[in-house]
């Protein structure tokens, strides 16, 4: 068996914890460190995972000769000045999306590390999921049939969500918002399946508030030769729903909360699933697998630095007034 990859994470908010909870079953991966720049956080979290090892500043954690990998799980304005110091001591990259708010400093992410040819990858989690899986077999052989067009369809009932609390960030307009929390993640998707994007048209709505995120986004875009609608919004009278729909002449995939849906032939829905159980857990598992997998083989089975900035652009471009 191969060494394990010693990993250092920063950040111990919802990201670090899931961290914390899925990397020790993936028996290549060894976590021996974290930090969080708050020290509440870092208490949190070893009274959860007594074992932690807690670093004593994110420096020492990113120059450790223990470290082999560091998992970058901060806020994502803080991405870069982490990644820079990642890339500084030599070491392997796996970072939470978005890439960055700014297109500057995601572009300088990309140029860094290609230049450097450090080992990066981004944890856009959809990218090893079971039922992301089926689709690209039912594109990659044909059955699925030609993608004709595909929706994107986000309502959330308040916004961050009741589980989110603890990442007040996610609701400030600098930095957060589900345009970059939530629609990154299917963006990312229709890339990867149909080609590269651009925006048609968009309607932003922020409120009067003008440091708080966006309220609703609308809009048309292209993949490849694949239209695209979007059509996103928060308000305390909606029902939840994370929905992504394929259409093709004689099929349709559809996607619910990120890792369950069905297809369907002729009105008949056929479930993706069978058991519902534990398919999130397993997506997140064979992320991490699949984490291992490019670090010891090489071949690419996660989105790049480079993936993601294409992402970011998209993203940013829609959230523009």
């Amino acid at each position: 068996m191969e060494k394990k990859i010693r990993v250092g994470i920063l950040g111990l908010g919802i990201m670090g914890h899931r961290m914390l909870t899925y990397m020790p079953k993936e028996p290549r991966l060894e976590v021996v460190a974290a930090w969080d720049i708050s020290p509440a956080e870092c208490d949190r979290a070893k009274a959860a995972f007594p074992w932690l090892n807690i670093a004593v500043d994110a420096s020492a954690l990113i120059s450790s000769a223990e470290v082999d990998l560091v998992y970058i799980g901060v806020p994502p304005k803080y991405h870069v000045a982490y990644a820079e110091a990642c890339v500084a001591a030599g070491k392997a990259i796996f970072c939470e999306k978005p890439l960055s708010v700014s297109l500057d400093e995601g572009k300088k992410l990309v140029e860094m590390t290609q230049q450097s040819n450090i080992f990066n990858a981004v944890n856009l989690s959809l990218a090893s999921a079971g039922a992301v899986g089926i689709l690209q077999q039912e594109l990659a052989t044909g059955v699925f049939g030609a993608p004709q067009s595909a929706e994107i369809s986000l309502q959330f009932s308040m916004w961050p969500r009741e589980w989110q609390n603890n990442a007040a960030w996610l609701k400030y307009r600098e930095d957060g918002g589900f345009t970059r929390e939530v629609t990154t993640h299917f963006l990312y998707l229709c890339g990867k399946f149909f080609g590269p994007g651009s925006i048609k048209s968009k309607t932003v709505h922020y409120p009067e508030n003008q440091k708080l995120c966006e309220t609703q986004l609308d809009a048309e875009l292209v993949f490849g030769d694949v239209p695209v609608s979007l059509k996103s919004k928060a308000a305390e009278n909606l029902e939840d729903l994370i929905s992504f729909t394929v259409n093709s002449t004689s099929k349709t995939f559809t996607l619910q909360d990120f890792y369950f849906g069905h297809l369907q032939t002729d009105g008949v829905k056929i479930p993706l699933f069978s058991d519902k159980g534990d398919v999130a857990e397993q997506a997140r598992q064979a992320q991490l697998a699949n984490l291992c997998d490019q670090y010891y083989m090489g071949e690419k089975l996660l989105p790049s630095f480079a993936d993601a900035f294409s992402v970011q652009c998209l993203v940013e471009g829609l959230l523009e007034e």
